[in-house]
């Protein structure tokens, strides 16, 4: 199983165990420019993986108020019911 969720993280695993993955584009040297993977974690659970997304997200976020948490929080769960959703109909 492949799943893009937003334009920034991918799922990777079967039925009993998940990959988060964040992407990034490298900055400098000789890839330069080109998109590379990190790893956040492994997961047993898909519940566990999106509340790690989204800590990840707030973490690395720039929200200052509740408010924008709570935007930031509502835009992860609009990724990911669309992800989800994509790969229920393949």
């Amino acid at each position: 199983m492949h799943i893009e969720i937003g334009e920034k993280y991918t799922v990777e695993g079967g039925a009993n165990d998940f990959i988060l993955s964040v992407k990034s584009i490298v900055k400098h040297g000789k890839t330069a420019g080109q998109e590379t993977q990190q790893r956040l974690g492994y997961y047993s659970k898909l519940e566990h993986l999106i509340r790690a997304l989204i800590n990840h997200e707030i973490r690395t976020g720039e929200a200052k108020t509740l408010q924008e948490m709570q935007d930031q929080i509502t835009y992860i769960s609009i990724w990911c019911e669309k992800a989800f959703v994509e790969v229920e109909h393949v």
